[in-house]
Protein backbone atom coordinates (compact mmCIF):
# COMPACT_ATOMS: atom_id res chain seq x y z
CA UNK A 1 0.00 0.00 0.00
CA UNK A 2 1.21 3.50 -0.77
CA UNK A 3 0.61 6.54 1.37
CA UNK A 4 1.15 10.24 0.93
CA UNK A 5 3.14 11.86 3.70
CA UNK A 6 4.86 15.09 4.57
CA UNK A 7 7.70 14.09 6.86
CA UNK A 8 11.08 12.48 6.42
CA UNK A 9 14.44 12.13 8.02
CA UNK A 10 17.63 13.16 6.31
CA UNK A 11 21.28 13.08 7.36
CA UNK A 12 22.30 16.59 8.49
CA UNK A 13 25.00 16.91 5.80
CA UNK A 14 22.43 16.27 3.07
CA UNK A 15 20.31 19.13 4.42
CA UNK A 16 23.41 21.32 4.46
CA UNK A 17 24.18 20.40 0.86
CA UNK A 18 20.61 21.12 -0.24
CA UNK A 19 20.61 24.54 1.41
CA UNK A 20 24.10 25.29 0.07
CA UNK A 21 22.96 24.63 -3.48
CA UNK A 22 19.91 26.87 -3.02
CA UNK A 23 22.05 29.73 -1.76
CA UNK A 24 24.54 29.22 -4.58
CA UNK A 25 21.56 29.76 -6.86
CA UNK A 26 20.84 33.02 -5.09
CA UNK A 27 24.15 34.84 -5.17
CA UNK A 28 26.24 33.43 -7.99
CA UNK A 29 26.01 34.16 -11.70
CA UNK A 30 24.26 31.89 -14.20
CA UNK A 31 25.84 30.29 -17.30
CA UNK A 32 25.15 28.14 -20.31
CA UNK A 33 23.75 24.63 -20.37
CA UNK A 34 26.15 21.70 -19.86
CA UNK A 35 26.30 18.34 -21.60
CA UNK A 36 24.00 15.40 -20.98
CA UNK A 37 24.54 12.82 -18.23
CA UNK A 38 22.54 9.64 -17.61
CA UNK A 39 19.90 9.97 -14.89
CA UNK A 40 21.60 10.10 -11.51
CA UNK A 41 19.70 7.03 -10.26
CA UNK A 42 21.36 5.07 -13.10
CA UNK A 43 24.80 6.03 -11.77
CA UNK A 44 24.47 5.08 -8.10
CA UNK A 45 24.25 1.60 -6.48
CA UNK A 46 20.99 0.09 -5.16
CA UNK A 47 22.28 0.53 -1.58
CA UNK A 48 22.03 4.31 -1.89
CA UNK A 49 20.12 5.47 1.21
CA UNK A 50 19.74 9.13 0.24
CA UNK A 51 19.75 10.89 -3.11
CA UNK A 52 19.33 14.64 -3.66
CA UNK A 53 19.24 15.54 -7.33
CA UNK A 54 19.21 18.91 -9.17
CA UNK A 55 18.89 17.94 -12.83
CA UNK A 56 19.52 21.38 -14.36
CA UNK A 57 21.03 23.84 -11.92
CA UNK A 58 21.01 26.85 -14.27
CA UNK A 59 17.38 26.49 -15.30
CA UNK A 60 16.38 25.85 -11.68
CA UNK A 61 17.94 29.16 -10.68
CA UNK A 62 16.03 30.97 -13.43
CA UNK A 63 12.76 29.46 -12.20
CA UNK A 64 13.64 30.28 -8.61
CA UNK A 65 14.24 33.97 -9.39
CA UNK A 66 10.60 34.29 -10.47
CA UNK A 67 9.14 32.99 -7.21
CA UNK A 68 7.70 34.85 -4.26
CA UNK A 69 10.35 33.28 -2.04
CA UNK A 70 13.11 34.89 -4.09
CA UNK A 71 11.28 38.23 -3.85
CA UNK A 72 11.21 37.81 -0.07
CA UNK A 73 14.90 36.89 -0.08
CA UNK A 74 15.76 40.11 -1.96
CA UNK A 75 13.58 42.27 0.28
CA UNK A 76 15.80 44.85 2.08
CA UNK A 77 14.05 43.99 5.33
CA UNK A 78 15.53 40.48 5.10
CA UNK A 79 19.10 41.60 4.29
CA UNK A 80 20.50 41.31 7.82
CA UNK A 81 19.03 37.85 8.34
CA UNK A 82 20.20 36.58 4.93
CA UNK A 83 23.74 37.93 5.37
CA UNK A 84 24.03 36.36 8.80
CA UNK A 85 22.77 33.02 7.49
CA UNK A 86 25.24 33.08 4.57
CA UNK A 87 28.15 33.81 6.91
CA UNK A 88 27.31 30.98 9.27
CA UNK A 89 26.69 28.59 6.40
CA UNK A 90 30.04 29.34 4.77
CA UNK A 91 31.78 28.77 8.11
CA UNK A 92 30.10 25.38 8.38
CA UNK A 93 31.05 24.43 4.83
CA UNK A 94 34.70 25.35 5.44
CA UNK A 95 35.16 22.62 8.05
CA UNK A 96 37.95 20.16 7.08
CA UNK A 97 35.58 17.24 6.44
CA UNK A 98 33.78 19.18 3.68
CA UNK A 99 36.76 19.91 1.41
CA UNK A 100 35.14 19.30 -1.97
CA UNK A 101 31.98 21.18 -1.07
CA UNK A 102 34.09 24.05 0.26
CA UNK A 103 35.97 24.30 -3.04
CA UNK A 104 32.71 24.41 -5.00
CA UNK A 105 31.22 27.06 -2.73
CA UNK A 106 34.33 29.29 -2.86
CA UNK A 107 34.73 29.63 -6.64
CA UNK A 108 32.90 32.37 -8.55
CA UNK A 109 31.04 29.99 -10.85
CA UNK A 110 27.90 27.88 -10.86
CA UNK A 111 27.40 24.30 -11.98
CA UNK A 112 25.75 24.43 -15.39
CA UNK A 113 23.95 21.10 -15.40
CA UNK A 114 23.66 18.29 -12.89
CA UNK A 115 24.22 18.68 -9.16
CA UNK A 116 23.59 15.55 -7.14
CA UNK A 117 24.55 14.19 -3.74
CA UNK A 118 24.10 10.68 -2.43
CA UNK A 119 24.89 8.62 0.63
CA UNK A 120 25.60 4.93 0.03
CA UNK A 121 25.47 2.37 2.84
CA UNK A 122 25.86 -1.39 2.81
CA UNK A 123 27.19 -3.91 5.34
CA UNK A 124 30.83 -3.46 4.29
CA UNK A 125 30.76 0.34 4.23
CA UNK A 126 28.94 0.33 7.58
CA UNK A 127 31.82 -1.65 9.13
CA UNK A 128 34.55 0.54 7.65
CA UNK A 129 33.05 4.02 8.16
CA UNK A 130 31.59 5.95 11.06
CA UNK A 131 28.97 7.47 8.77
CA UNK A 132 27.71 6.88 5.23
CA UNK A 133 30.22 8.24 2.69
CA UNK A 134 29.11 11.17 0.58
CA UNK A 135 29.05 11.00 -3.21
CA UNK A 136 28.96 14.33 -5.07
CA UNK A 137 28.33 14.73 -8.80
CA UNK A 138 28.62 18.21 -10.33
CA UNK A 139 28.52 19.28 -13.98
CA UNK A 140 30.28 22.50 -15.00
CA UNK A 141 30.12 22.92 -18.77
CA UNK A 142 32.39 25.70 -20.02
CA UNK A 143 33.50 26.66 -16.50
CA UNK A 144 35.17 23.28 -15.88
CA UNK A 145 38.62 24.91 -16.09
CA UNK A 146 37.85 27.05 -13.03
CA UNK A 147 36.83 24.07 -10.90
CA UNK A 148 39.90 22.08 -12.01
CA UNK A 149 42.16 24.94 -10.98
CA UNK A 150 40.42 25.24 -7.61
CA UNK A 151 40.64 21.48 -6.95
CA UNK A 152 44.35 21.46 -7.87
CA UNK A 153 44.97 24.21 -5.32
CA UNK A 154 43.02 22.25 -2.70
CA UNK A 155 45.18 19.17 -3.33
CA UNK A 156 48.45 21.10 -3.15
CA UNK A 157 47.36 22.75 0.11
CA UNK A 158 46.41 19.36 1.56
CA UNK A 159 49.81 17.91 0.65
CA UNK A 160 51.55 20.87 2.27
CA UNK A 161 49.56 20.12 5.42
CA UNK A 162 50.77 16.51 5.48
CA UNK A 163 48.21 14.66 3.37
CA UNK A 164 49.18 11.93 0.91
CA UNK A 165 48.11 11.72 -2.73
CA UNK A 166 47.46 8.50 -4.62
CA UNK A 167 46.51 8.15 -8.29
CA UNK A 168 45.10 5.29 -10.34
CA UNK A 169 43.61 4.73 -13.76
CA UNK A 170 40.18 3.11 -13.80
CA UNK A 171 38.40 2.44 -17.10
CA UNK A 172 40.42 5.20 -18.72
CA UNK A 173 39.62 7.73 -15.99
CA UNK A 174 42.29 9.18 -13.68
CA UNK A 175 41.24 8.96 -10.01
CA UNK A 176 43.03 11.02 -7.35
CA UNK A 177 42.74 10.11 -3.67
CA UNK A 178 43.75 12.49 -0.88
CA UNK A 179 44.47 10.75 2.43
CA UNK A 180 44.54 12.78 5.62
CA UNK A 181 45.27 11.47 9.10
CA UNK A 182 42.53 13.57 10.69
CA UNK A 183 39.66 12.81 8.29
CA UNK A 184 38.34 10.27 5.80
CA UNK A 185 40.04 9.91 2.44
CA UNK A 186 38.60 11.87 -0.48
CA UNK A 187 38.65 10.42 -4.01
CA UNK A 188 37.67 12.40 -7.08
CA UNK A 189 37.91 12.42 -10.86
CA UNK A 190 36.99 14.54 -13.88
CA UNK A 191 34.97 13.09 -16.76
CA UNK A 192 34.37 15.60 -19.54
CA UNK A 193 32.73 18.58 -17.79
CA UNK A 194 31.92 16.65 -14.58
CA UNK A 195 33.62 16.64 -11.21
CA UNK A 196 32.73 13.51 -9.25
CA UNK A 197 33.95 12.93 -5.69
CA UNK A 198 33.31 10.46 -2.92
CA UNK A 199 34.58 9.54 0.53
CA UNK A 200 34.52 5.89 -0.61
CA UNK A 201 36.72 4.82 -3.53
CA UNK A 202 34.55 1.83 -4.47
CA UNK A 203 31.48 4.05 -4.77
CA UNK A 204 33.38 6.40 -7.09
CA UNK A 205 34.53 3.45 -9.19
CA UNK A 206 30.91 2.26 -9.45
CA UNK A 207 29.78 5.63 -10.82
CA UNK A 208 32.65 5.75 -13.32
CA UNK A 209 31.80 2.23 -14.51
CA UNK A 210 28.16 3.20 -15.08
CA UNK A 211 29.12 6.30 -17.06
CA UNK A 212 31.44 4.15 -19.16
CA UNK A 213 28.64 1.73 -20.02
CA UNK A 214 28.57 -0.94 -17.29
CA UNK A 215 25.26 -2.74 -16.81
CA UNK A 216 25.39 -3.34 -13.03
CA UNK A 217 22.18 -3.06 -11.04
CA UNK A 218 21.56 0.54 -9.94
CA UNK A 219 19.08 2.46 -7.83
CA UNK A 220 17.09 3.12 -11.02
CA UNK A 221 16.38 -0.64 -11.24
CA UNK A 222 14.83 -0.78 -7.76
CA UNK A 223 11.04 -1.23 -7.94
CA UNK A 224 10.42 0.85 -4.82
CA UNK A 225 12.50 3.73 -6.20
CA UNK A 226 10.60 3.65 -9.49
CA UNK A 227 7.17 3.60 -7.83
CA UNK A 228 8.03 6.22 -5.21
CA UNK A 229 9.53 8.81 -7.54
CA UNK A 230 6.81 8.29 -10.13
CA UNK A 231 4.21 9.08 -7.46
CA UNK A 232 6.14 12.20 -6.40
CA UNK A 233 6.81 13.35 -9.98
CA UNK A 234 5.88 16.89 -10.94
CA UNK A 235 4.89 18.27 -14.32
CA UNK A 236 7.69 20.82 -13.99
CA UNK A 237 10.63 20.27 -16.35
CA UNK A 238 13.12 21.36 -13.71
CA UNK A 239 12.79 20.25 -10.12
CA UNK A 240 14.64 19.12 -7.02
CA UNK A 241 14.23 15.40 -6.28
CA UNK A 242 14.83 13.73 -2.93
CA UNK A 243 14.75 9.99 -2.29
CA UNK A 244 15.25 8.14 1.01
CA UNK A 245 15.80 4.37 0.86
CA UNK A 246 14.16 3.50 4.17
CA UNK A 247 14.25 -0.28 3.72
CA UNK A 248 18.05 -0.20 3.29
CA UNK A 249 18.45 1.99 6.38
CA UNK A 250 16.28 -0.38 8.42
CA UNK A 251 18.21 -3.39 7.08
CA UNK A 252 21.54 -1.93 8.19
CA UNK A 253 20.23 -0.91 11.60
CA UNK A 254 18.84 -4.40 12.25
CA UNK A 255 22.08 -6.05 11.10
CA UNK A 256 24.01 -4.18 13.81
CA UNK A 257 21.99 -5.78 16.63
CA UNK A 258 22.48 -9.47 17.48
CA UNK A 259 19.85 -9.47 20.24
CA UNK A 260 16.82 -8.92 17.99
CA UNK A 261 15.55 -6.07 20.17
CA UNK A 262 16.04 -3.49 17.44
CA UNK A 263 14.00 -5.55 14.98
CA UNK A 264 11.19 -5.86 17.53
CA UNK A 265 11.21 -2.13 18.24
CA UNK A 266 11.09 -1.27 14.53
CA UNK A 267 8.17 -3.67 14.09
CA UNK A 268 6.31 -2.16 17.05
CA UNK A 269 6.78 1.29 15.55
CA UNK A 270 5.30 0.03 12.28
CA UNK A 271 8.41 0.79 10.23
CA UNK A 272 9.32 -2.74 9.16
CA UNK A 273 7.21 -2.51 6.00
CA UNK A 274 7.98 1.12 5.11
CA UNK A 275 10.17 0.99 2.01
CA UNK A 276 10.91 4.50 0.82
CA UNK A 277 10.20 8.22 0.81
CA UNK A 278 10.25 10.50 -2.20
CA UNK A 279 9.82 14.24 -2.58
CA UNK A 280 9.93 16.61 -5.55
CA UNK A 281 9.99 20.41 -5.36
CA UNK A 282 9.46 22.67 -8.36
CA UNK A 283 10.29 26.36 -7.74
CA UNK A 284 7.96 28.47 -9.85
CA UNK A 285 6.28 25.32 -11.17
CA UNK A 286 2.67 26.04 -10.27
CA UNK A 287 0.36 25.81 -13.29
CA UNK A 288 -1.81 28.65 -11.98
CA UNK A 289 0.84 31.04 -10.64
CA UNK A 290 4.43 31.16 -11.96
CA UNK A 291 5.53 32.92 -8.77
CA UNK A 292 4.42 30.01 -6.60
CA UNK A 293 6.24 26.76 -5.97
CA UNK A 294 4.81 23.28 -5.85
CA UNK A 295 5.94 20.06 -4.22
CA UNK A 296 4.82 16.48 -3.72
CA UNK A 297 5.91 13.98 -1.07
CA UNK A 298 5.22 10.26 -1.03
CA UNK A 299 5.82 7.56 1.57
CA UNK A 300 5.61 3.99 0.26
CA UNK A 301 4.38 1.23 2.56
CA UNK A 302 4.36 -2.43 1.60
CA UNK A 303 1.14 -3.98 2.90
CA UNK A 304 -1.07 -2.59 5.66
CA UNK A 305 -0.18 0.66 7.39
CA UNK A 306 0.52 0.31 11.10
CA UNK A 307 2.17 2.07 14.00
CA UNK A 308 3.54 5.51 13.19
CA UNK A 309 2.18 5.35 9.63
CA UNK A 310 -1.35 4.86 10.99
CA UNK A 311 -0.83 7.49 13.66
CA UNK A 312 0.24 10.10 11.09
CA UNK A 313 -2.27 9.07 8.46
CA UNK A 314 -3.14 12.11 6.37
CA UNK A 315 -6.77 11.87 5.30
CA UNK A 316 -8.35 13.33 2.18
CA UNK A 317 -10.93 15.96 3.09
CA UNK A 318 -12.52 19.15 1.81
CA UNK A 319 -10.35 22.21 2.39
CA UNK A 320 -11.90 24.39 5.09
CA UNK A 321 -10.41 27.82 5.77
CA UNK A 322 -11.18 28.89 9.37
CA UNK A 323 -12.59 32.34 9.94
CA UNK A 324 -9.71 33.31 12.21
CA UNK A 325 -7.26 33.32 9.24
CA UNK A 326 -6.54 36.99 8.49
CA UNK A 327 -6.68 38.32 4.90
CA UNK A 328 -3.07 39.52 5.32
CA UNK A 329 -1.76 35.98 5.77
CA UNK A 330 0.97 35.21 3.21
CA UNK A 331 1.20 31.51 4.03
CA UNK A 332 -1.44 29.05 5.24
CA UNK A 333 -0.87 25.33 5.88
CA UNK A 334 -3.50 22.63 6.29
CA UNK A 335 -2.93 19.09 7.59
CA UNK A 336 -5.90 16.74 7.70
CA UNK A 337 -4.79 14.72 10.71
CA UNK A 338 -7.36 13.05 12.96
CA UNK A 339 -5.82 13.74 16.35
CA UNK A 340 -8.10 11.34 18.23
CA UNK A 341 -7.12 8.43 15.98
CA UNK A 342 -3.47 9.42 16.23
CA UNK A 343 -3.66 9.45 20.03
CA UNK A 344 -5.28 6.02 20.13
CA UNK A 345 -2.61 4.58 17.82
CA UNK A 346 0.10 6.14 19.96
CA UNK A 347 -1.38 4.25 22.89
CA UNK A 348 -1.21 1.00 20.88
CA UNK A 349 2.44 1.62 20.01
CA UNK A 350 3.41 2.36 23.60
CA UNK A 351 1.44 -0.65 24.85
CA UNK A 352 3.44 -2.96 22.55
CA UNK A 353 6.66 -1.48 23.93
CA UNK A 354 5.72 -0.97 27.59
CA UNK A 355 2.17 -1.36 29.00
CA UNK A 356 3.20 0.72 32.02
CA UNK A 357 4.22 3.59 29.74
CA UNK A 358 0.95 3.35 27.81
CA UNK A 359 -1.06 3.46 31.03
CA UNK A 360 0.40 6.89 31.80
CA UNK A 361 -1.49 8.30 28.80
CA UNK A 362 -4.76 7.73 30.61
CA UNK A 363 -3.77 8.98 34.05
CA UNK A 364 -5.43 12.20 35.27
CA UNK A 365 -3.55 15.40 34.59
CA UNK A 366 -5.11 16.99 37.69
CA UNK A 367 -6.68 15.25 40.70
CA UNK A 368 -10.28 15.86 41.77
CA UNK A 369 -10.74 19.31 43.28
CA UNK A 370 -11.77 19.85 46.92
CA UNK A 371 -15.03 21.27 45.57
CA UNK A 372 -15.90 17.89 44.08
CA UNK A 373 -14.97 18.56 40.47
CA UNK A 374 -13.81 15.43 38.61
CA UNK A 375 -10.14 14.96 37.68
CA UNK A 376 -8.86 16.42 34.40
CA UNK A 377 -8.25 13.65 31.85
CA UNK A 378 -6.00 14.30 28.85
CA UNK A 379 -7.93 12.05 26.47
CA UNK A 380 -11.53 12.52 27.63
CA UNK A 381 -11.32 16.23 28.43
CA UNK A 382 -8.88 17.48 25.75
CA UNK A 383 -7.99 15.06 22.94
CA UNK A 384 -11.53 13.83 22.31
CA UNK A 385 -12.66 17.42 21.71
CA UNK A 386 -10.05 18.18 19.04
CA UNK A 387 -10.93 18.18 15.34
CA UNK A 388 -9.34 16.51 12.32
CA UNK A 389 -7.56 19.46 10.72
CA UNK A 390 -4.44 21.31 11.87
CA UNK A 391 -4.18 24.82 10.44
CA UNK A 392 -1.37 27.34 10.71
CA UNK A 393 -0.86 30.73 9.08
CA UNK A 394 1.95 33.27 8.84
CA UNK A 395 1.70 37.03 8.53
CA UNK A 396 4.54 39.25 7.38
CA UNK A 397 4.49 42.36 9.57
CA UNK A 398 6.26 45.57 8.67
CA UNK A 399 7.12 47.89 11.52
CA UNK A 400 7.26 51.65 10.98
CA UNK A 401 9.78 53.80 12.81
CA UNK A 402 8.23 56.81 14.51
CA UNK A 403 10.10 60.12 14.43
CA UNK A 404 9.63 62.60 17.19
Amino acid sequence: MKHTATTTHKPPFALMLLCSCVFMCLFLSNSVRAGILPDTAKLVPPETILLVDFDDFGRLRTQFEGTNFYKLYKDPAMAAFVDDFKTKWREKIRKPDNELLRVIADIDALPQGRVAAAFVLNEQINKDANEPPLLLITQWGQTIAKIKEAVDKMVEKAIEDGAHRQSEDYRGVSITTIIRKSSAALSYCFIDDCLIGSMDLDVLRFVIAQIKGADSATLADDADYIATMKAAELSSQTQIDLYVNIKQIVKIIISEDDTGKTKTTISNLGLDNVTSFGCSIGPGSSTTDSKASFGKAFLKVRGEKKGICTMLNIESATLRVPQFIQPSAHSVSFVNLNIKKAYNELGNILNSISPQLAAMMYMPLLPPSPQGEPPLQLKADIVDHLGSQITSSKNLCRFCTAHY
